[in-house]
């Protein structure tokens, strides 16, 4: 859900951070499992995600445009922003769900003998962690879960 995560994290820095709510609705995973010279691309998946925004301020257009440059700028060929509902609140605020459509892939990289952290899978004889963003953006997950319970 990196790509989720990343969204929600740019509107929190348009919105105050307690206006935006993200999350993924359902998902399906696609399994791909090929070798390359930089590691393995074990599978590819593909996931509904809504972002809520409560109380957001200003016109909901612009909110729109910005997201789909969000897009443009950081989503792969697959994703799509399908759709939103507004609630209008008064005094120009709205409450504001986006839907969308995103997909990932999950690579691992040749890791340390003794590396032993939680994405450790062992493949040939040979400890493979994610790669990089991917797992970074995982551990701020679980940090983010920890935090908001």
């Amino acid at each position: 859900m990196d790509k989720l995560i990343a969204l929600a994290a740019h509107l929190r820095e348009k919105f105050r951070p307690e206006q935006v709510e993200a999350q993924a609705e359902s998902g399906e995973g696609q399994g791909s499992f090929s070798q390359a010279e930089a590691g393995l691309l074990l599978f590819r998946h593909r996931y509904q995600a809504t972002v809520e925004l409560w109380g957001a301020g200003g016109d909901v257009r612009d909110l729109l445009a910005g997201v789909v440059l969000w897009l443009r700028d950081h989503a792969g060929r697959h994703d799509r922003f399908a759709g939103w509902n507004g609630t209008p609140l008064g005094d120009g605020r709205s409450d504001v769900t986006l839907s969308l459509e995103l997909e990932e892939e999950v690579h691992y990289v040749p890791a340390a003998v003794d590396y032993a952290g939680p994405d450790r899978i062992d493949y040939e004889g040979q400890p493979w962690r994610r790669d990089a963003p991917t797992a970074e953006l995982a551990m701020e997950l679980a940090e983010l879960t920890t935090v908001t319970g």
